[in-house]
C-alpha cells in the first residue's frame, strides 16, 4: 500500500497560517495496472480533493469557484505526485477539450 497526501490549494479569504490542508490517500500499486483500477483511483483522488477543498474553502468569498479551482489544482498535483504514466495520461485526456484547441480543467468544471 502506498499513501500520498493531497495538498489542497488554499483560496480562503481572511487570515490563515499559510499551510496547505492535506488528506491522505492510500492505494495499492496493483490498481494502476488496469484501466478500471486507474479510473477508480482517479475518482477517489477527485472525491478526496473535493472533500478537503470544500472543508478548507467553506468561508471563501467565492466558495464555488474557489472549491473548483482548489480541486483542479489538488488533483493535478496528486496525479503528478503518484507519477504513474498511464494515470497521468488518463488525467490529461480529461483535461483537454475534445477538439484539442485548448486545455481545460475538467475537474473544475464538473457539477
Amino acid at each position: 500500500m502506498f499513501t500520498v497526501l493531497l495538498p489542497a490549494l488554499l483560496l480562503v479569504s481572511g487570515p490563515f497560517d499559510g499551510s496547505a490542508a492535506e488528506a491522505p490517500l492510500t492505494f495499492d500499486r496493483a490498481e494502476l495496472q488496469t484501466e478500471a483500477g486507474r479510473t477508480a483511483l482517479y475518482e477517489r483522488v477527485v472525491d478526496v480533493a473535493t472533500d478537503v477543498c470544500e472543508a478548507e474553502n467553506q468561508n471563501g468569498m467565492m466558495p464555488t469557484l474557489s472549491i473548483r479551482i482548489c480541486v483542479a489544482d489538488t488533483v493535478e498535483r496528486t496525479i503528478t505526485a503518484i507519477g504513474e504514466p498511464r494515470l497521468t495520461q488518463f488525467h490529461a485526456s480529461l483535461s483537454v477539450s475534445p477538439d484539442s484547441a485548448a486545455n481545460v480543467v475538467h475537474v473544475a468544471l464538473r457539477d
